[in-house]
């Protein structure tokens, strides 16, 4: 069975939507990596029982910080996906190497328009006909990888900010699982084709 890992810094809501859709389905993540260790997406783990994994970034380098990771996720064997959800570290040319082409992130606003930590409050302000969610795979750049699926809506100009911003999460929340399942699916066949 395919395995994998999740990156969250934060409220931890499209983490908690991955473990929602696919636990039932058995693909429960090896772990889940943070950088902020108060944050809600770690309580969420441990209320799951799912192993968290700190990444301290205090008083070392990110190349240090990136290699004390690297030998803890080697102790849960083969990683074969690393899903960004809502990790908000730039990882370094070196730790993207270690996975290659098999690190996954999420972004609030269509990419390649409004990339970037504030992608979403950039998004809402924008005169933007249409909002909406990307999912791509993550290189050197800041959500510059190629994309692997993008869904919008049009906007409504009257429609307040958190009922737009409530839109684009629950896009986020039913699709994030999707891809995740479909890439997990299609390491699980190729592993049952060798």
């Amino acid at each position: 069975m395919a395995s994998w890992v999740v990156f969250a810094s934060g409220t931890g809501t499209n983490f908690r939507a991955l473990i929602e859709v696919l636990s039932p389905l058995g693909k429960r993540p090896l772990a889940l990596v943070s950088d902020v260790p108060a944050c809600s997406a770690v309580t969420y783990a441990k209320d799951n029982k799912i192993p968290v994994l700190l990444m301290n970034y205090q008083g070392i380098t990110r190349m240090q910080a990136e290699n004390k990771l690297l030998d803890q996720l080697e102790r849960f064997g083969n990683v074969q996906l690393v899903v960004l959800a809502g990790f908000m570290r730039v990882l370094s040319p070196y730790f993207l190497n270690s996975f290659p082409g098999t690190i996954i992130n999420i972004h609030p606003s269509l990419l390649p328009r409004h990339p970037g930590r504030n992608g979403l409050a950039d998004s809402l302000g924008s005169q933007d006909e249409e909002l909406g969610i990307t999912i791509h795979y993550v290189d050197e750049g800041v959500d510059t990888g190629k994309i692997i699926v993008q869904e919008s809506f049009v906007r409504d100009a009257q429609e307040p900010f958190d009922s737009l911003e409530a839109k684009i999460h629950a896009i986020e929340h039913r699709l994030y699982p999707q891809v995740v399942l479909g890439l997990l699916n299609r390491f699980d066949t190729s592993e049952a084709l060798n």
